[in-house]
């Protein structure tokens, strides 16, 4: 028996081996591609192109006239080969996804693709310094679909590589990179520099990478270069570097502005705060004097440079006192708070000196005793028009040392200041103004004189609203118009509201309800006594602020691998919602008003539902779907399944003779080598570890099974009655309810959604039994009872 069993089995596995063999075959046939056809030109439209050299970083362009497309949208490669095919190893992907339709069309497209230009069979662009791409010869490739038919440039062109410096501007000695893109790949160049007196050599055998890029880091050669004397413009020395190409020889270069030193501010409290306009500095040995900034003994004084090197600076007192010392930043800017060391009354240098260069400044300085005050002369007393520019003349003010501030108060609505011997000033508004000028000596002593200013009233009220122009819906906003001016008086004020209805009210301050999102157009009109007025509009935005609801619909709950729909339409706003986006709790997101999701693991998870309205506000809800485990996907989850893999071999039978009740394939399986497979010996109720349990089944068979078997069958018939389909029904469903008491306390919402099914089925196969004329009775099968009493048998 054994040895028929192995010939079957053998068969078996032959048989098994021709069909996979057969199998893979059919999939290696290969399947019919269709792609593009026909050359690709550059910069031409006529055979052949012309000989084409291009820098990375520079622009190409590409016709198509003479190809034939399979697709709707292409994408371009860069190939060292022209072979119509792309290949992952050699083809690197550039630019965007183009439409076939808007190259091929007859208007120029400057804007669907940005960088690149399309239209009348052409692409212009740039091959971008990001592309990593070696230099050398290169084909173009187009793929329209088919990475086995693509369009190619009918002839090859060259990239030339290029150097870039980075940053491409600071002061000397500052760290830059030298990058090289689009050599050779691995190749080696050679690096060199030129500040302003010839070639020096940097590095040689620099190695780019096999995408052709080239790093190598440095410090920027310092010129030593300072602004010259006085207030300038920044300046700066350029500093060229040079890459050579070993292979190709070819070179290219790249530049580095280094800035020349400079002071930006001086700032001495005995005297001026001295700030240079942007794009100015203060040069070297220049006299600050002649600014009107001095120091006094033991003032403090505060000094601002630019374009130091980058570290240490020192400040020294006619160069030898040590003042202090700070740190340049990374660009060589610093700021140096220092005191005047006791020194002589007169003029001094401040030295400011970094690794390179001492940068002087010349200054005045003062002792500590002056008390002869200043002489000051604001000048006659005036009568102007109001709206008129006037100009302010304290040159009459005199002081034995020299006057170093000019400072004019009065009260314009507002406390009013002015500085310097001529200030310009506009009086808006009619009245007698009372103007006192100071005026300060190098000594700190000071004097004061007045003069009258009569402003005559030519001019109409202005109107001024004061209001939050962004509020929120439902906010009652304040109206402010008071600040509203006139030469006389406002008499009246009227405002405007431009909502559903046209809305007036009177009064300087009024008050009004926004109800409703939206902009909505104020106006303001002021009139005076003498009926001159003047309007002002406005705009205010009510802003949204009311969240939505989100709705994310009812607990559910499924078997693992069943399509769950979610309905997020009961969701509401008082505007409108724009957006629903769905967190299935697994990691994966969704969004839509309706959607569906498949879980492949089962559990709980929590779904989230987030909608936002047009304004951003937003709201979340969230509920729950309950998963169970289906592992043969019978679509009953295991909790219900008495045969969780779907071998036909009951779980607690595999269990009980020690096989794997979730691994189908045990089924086939000969445990006891007896010639019959695991689900035969479950059918004849047999071990399926006992090689000789069939011959017991057989013993059992023939005597004592046909006694068995006449006793049962006239019971049977003495006591069967035929069973209705509501009482089928009712029994399938009490056999549920009996395996599993606590499903509807534990899972509501499957206990529902399963009786519904098992009546269904139960109906089902009612009708198909009694449909082919069987009886169904109130006694189980004779087979079933004979199953019985064997098995009863074999345990005994």
């Amino acid at each position: 028996m054994k040895r028929t069993n192995l010939v079957r089995r053998s068969k078996k596995i032959i048989h098994t081996f021709l069909v996979m063999l057969l199998v893979s075959l059919a999939f290696r046939l290969p399947i019919p591609t269709c792609g593009s056809s026909g050359n690709i030109l550059i910069n031409a439209t006529t055979f052949p192109s012309p000989d084409v050299i291009i820098q990375i970083g520079q622009n190409m362009s590409l016709y198509f006239g003479h190809v034939t497309w399979s697709g709707a949208q292409i994408k371009l490669y860069l190939s060292k080969d022209g072979y119509s095919s792309i290949s992952s190893q050699t083809d690197i992907r550039f630019g965007p996804t183009f439409d076939i339709i808007k190259i091929m069309g007859n208007t120029i497209d400057a804007t669907s693709y940005p960088g690149f230009t399309v239209g009348k069979n052409w692409i212009n662009g740039t091959l971008p310094k990001t592309l990593e791409v070696w230099g050398g010869q290169c084909f173009v490739k187009a793929l329209d679909g088919s990475s086995a038919a693509v369009a190619v440039t009918d002839k090859s062109f060259t990239i030339l590589a290029i150097l870039e410096v980075a940053p491409s501007y600071g002061p000397g000695k500052t760290t830059v990179e030298l990058r090289g893109y689009s050599l050779p790949s691995n190749d080696y160049a050679n690096l060199s520099y030129n500040a302003g007196n010839g070639w020096k050599p940097l590095a040689n055998f620099v190695q780019a990478n096999e995408n052709g890029r080239l790093s190598y880091f440095t410090s920027a050669p310092d010129v030593a270069e300072v602004q010259s004397e006085g207030i300038t413009a920044e300046s700066f020395s350029k500093v060229t570097f040079k890459m050579t190409v070993n292979s190709t020889g070819q070179i290219t270069n790249g530049t580095f502005n280094e800035y020349r030193r400079g002071v930006k501010q001086v700032y001495s409290p005995d005297s001026k705060n001295l700030t240079i306009s942007e794009g100015r500095l203060i040069g070297n040995n220049t006299d600050l004097a002649f600014y009107n900034f001095f120091v006094r003994v033991k003032g403090d004084l505060t000094i601002v440079g630019q374009w130091f090197n980058p570290g240490t600076v020192t400040v020294l007192w006619d160069n030898t006192t040590l003042m202090g010392s700070v740190t340049a930043d990374t660009n060589g800017f610093f700021t140096a708070s220092v005191v005047v060391p006791i020194t002589t009354e007169g003029n001094h240098t401040v030295t400011i000196r970094d690794s390179a260069v001492r940068f002087v400044l010349r200054v005045l300085c003062l002792s500590l005793s002056d008390t002869i005050p200043p002489v000051a002369d604001a000048g006659p007393d005036l009568t102007v028009n109001e709206d008129t520019t006037m100009v302010f003349d304290g040159s009459g003010s005199s002081d034995n040392k020299g006057i170093v501030s000019y400072v004019w108060t009065f009260t314009d609505v507002v406390q009013k200041k002015l500085v310097g011997v001529s200030p310009e000033y506009v009086f808006e508004n009619p009245g007698i103004y009372y103007v006192w000028l100071n005026v300060t000596d190098l000594g700190g002593n000071w004097n004061t004189d007045e003069l009258v200013i009569t402003v005559l009233d030519v001019t109409k009220p202005v109107p001024k609203v004061e209001l939050n122009q962004i509020v929120n819906e439902d906010t009652i906003v304040t109206l402010d118009g008071s600040k509203s001016t006139d030469n006389v008086g406002v008499t009246s004020y009227t405002w405007t509201i431009f909502e559903d209805t046209t809305i007036v009210l009177i009064g300087s301050t009024v008050e009004h309800n926004f109800s409703k999102p939206g902009v909505y157009t104020i106006m303001l009109n002021v009139t005076d006594a003498a009926g001159n007025w003047g309007a002002d509009v406005l705009n205010i935005k009510v802003l949204d602020i009311t969240n939505p609801v989100a709705e994310a619909g009812s607990y559910q709950s499924v078997v693992e691998g069943a399509e769950v729909r979610f309905y997020a339409g009961m969701s509401r706003d008082n505007v409108g919602i724009v957006s629903y986006n769905w967190d299935f709790g697994d990691g994966t997101n969704s969004s839509g008003v309706a959607v569906s999701h498949v879980y492949s693991a089962p559990g709980e998870y929590v779904v989230v539902l987030t909608v936002f309205d047009k304004a951003g506000n937003r709201a979340v809800d969230s509920t729950v779907v309950t998963v169970l485990r289906d592992t043969d996907r019978d679509s009953t989850p295991d909790i219900l399944d008495d045969d969780d893999d779907g071998d036909g071999m009951p779980d607690e039978w595999e269990l009980r003779f020690r096989l794997n009740p979730t691994e189908p394939s045990d089924a086939h399986m000969d445990m006891d080598g007896d010639g019959l497979t695991n689900l035969q010996e479950f059918l004849g109720n047999t071990n399926p570890n006992d090689f000789f349990s069939p011959l017991t089944a057989w013993i059992i068979g023939v005597t004592l099974v046909p006694i068995i078997a006449v006793i049962a069958a006239i019971y049977i018939v003495s006591r069967t009655a035929k069973v209705s389909k509501e009482e089928y029904v009712e029994k399938e469903v009490a056999k549920f309810l009996q395996q599993f008491p606590d499903i509807q306390e534990l899972n509501p919402g499957y206990y529902i959604w399963k009786l519904a099914e098992i009546r269904q089925e139960a109906e089902k196969q009612y009708e198909e039994l009694t449909t082919t004329g069987y009886i169904i009775t109130t006694r189980t099968s004779i087979r079933k009872r004979l199953a019985k009493a064997l098995k009863k048998k074999q345990q005994k």
